[in-house]
């Protein structure tokens, strides 16, 4: 996999009462006030729940490695009005894409249903776009809580800096900031919490029950949904999800190795919150080499970002329209394009979803098209009938509301 956008999808079937009114009613949204332990600069924050629905209950209730530091607090939607910037931020080298045999082997179900109309979604601000933004203290309360839902004592902790740029400042600017905060548990477990909200639980030796198969290439389906039943409950405390939906989907390498990636996150009711629970909140297992539980990877962007409003968007027809004349972004080299422009009989998948976390100043709704690529045009020889399939993408806000992409100025590339 080739410094690849993580796939971002879930599973849910829409019920028109929960679709969103056109963003000049309004409606409660779901907002919360972010905190700290013993207060902090953060106080006056509006970010959405991680899990909204335990906030509500005694306090004195565990809720999660991100629930002390929130409260609920209720707000009318916003409708968008500030402009903003749409521009895909790429990271490292290579470019976002899949390999597969088919499309449907690295397809997860996504809530995002292109038959249910929707006039406006939430757009946050990325407030760790400057900076790791989050503090020692805050970081610390979240190893702590993720140490006590696991179940185990810390025994150390180390904290760790590095540089961040300071985008749009010329020439580019660079500051030293304190990245993550490291700790390590009374069984050997790691714990590391960075600046974006992210946490890596790595585990020594943690052996599965007999009977489960967790691999990255030797797991069906089948057996990819018994084991992530299993660690779903097994890791209730840590997810803190009312309802968890799993899933797993493979990709492969140049050579055709296959790769299986195992994900949960919190199914509700509600359409759109799904969406975003999908997008920003979710967990991602990993097996060691004996098949054993490696570790878990926990994002919560929400804890990193600034509700900012609900925002028009427009309809899949004319973000692919917009795609077919050259309006989108990717990393995805020009020369890779079959006969240098994007066809639609080249567009294998099109898919709603929120680049989140990532690297961009605003989290916000893109159409993401999976699109076949020149395999004559790759630089090393794949076994026959391994296709490359490219990302590109289309911002859903109405370009309007965005101050760097206007249709029919050609930004492909």
């Amino acid at each position: 996999m080739k410094n690849r956008d993580i796939l971002l999808d879930v599973i849910g079937e829409a019920d028109e009462k929960l679709i969103p009114e056109p963003c000049s009613k309004k409606k409660k949204s779901r907002i919360i006030r972010w905190t700290a332990i013993g207060g902090s600069i953060c106080a006056a924050v509006l970010v959405a729940c991680f899990a909204f629905s335990r906030m509500n209950k005694n306090q004195e209730e565990f809720s999660g490695p991100y629930g002390s530091f929130a409260e609920a607090d209720e707000r009318e939607t916003i409708k968008g009005s500030e402009v903003i910037k749409s521009e895909v931020t790429n990271g490292g080298t290579g470019y976002a894409g899949y390999m597969a045999y088919d499309a449907s082997e690295f397809v997860a179900p996504n809530p995002w249903k292109p038959e249910t109309e929707m006039d406006a979604l939430p757009v946050y601000k990325n407030l760790a776009y400057t900076s790791f933004y989050l503090s020692e203290e805050q970081m610390r309360g979240i190893a702590e809580n993720t140490a006590h839902a696991l179940g185990v004592g810390i025994v150390s902790s180390e904290l760790s800096y590095d540089n961040y740029i300071i985008p749009d400042k010329e020439p580019v600017e660079q500051k030293r900031g304190l990245y993550c905060i490291n700790v390590e548990c009374s069984d050997e477990t790691s714990i590391q919490v960075n600046g974006r909200g992210e946490i890596h639980i790595s585990f020594n030796e943690k052996k599965l029950p007999s009977g489960y198969s967790f691999t990255y290439n030797n797991t069906t389906a089948d057996e990819a949904d018994a084991v992530l039943e299993y660690l779903s409950e097994e890791y209730a405390d840590l997810l803190c999800f009312d309802n968890p939906l799993y899933y797993s989907y493979t990709h492969r390498s140049y050579s055709g190795d296959e790769s299986r990636e195992y994900y949960v996150y919190n199914k509700t009711e509600d359409y759109v919150q799904d969406i975003l629970n999908f997008n920003f909140c979710y967990a991602r297992f990993y097996p060691d080499e004996n098949g054993g539980i490696g570790g878990i990877w926990l994002s919560n962007a929400f804890c990193t970002s600034e509700y900012i409003g609900d925002y028009p968007i427009i309809t899949v027809d004319e973000a692919t329209e917009m795609i077919l004349n050259g309006n989108y972004y990717s990393s995805v080299p020009v020369d890779y394009i079959r006969n240098g422009v994007v066809s639609s009989e080249d567009i294998s998948r099109t898919e709603l979803v929120y680049r989140a976390p990532s690297k961009d100043e605003y989290y916000q709704p893109y159409y993401c098209f999976y699109v076949v690529l020149d395999s004559e045009a790759k630089y090393e020889k794949s076994p026959e009938g391994l296709n490359d399939y490219g990302m590109f993408y289309v911002p859903a806000v109405e370009s309007e509301y965005l101050s760097d992409f206007k249709p029919g100025h050609g930004y492909g590339g």
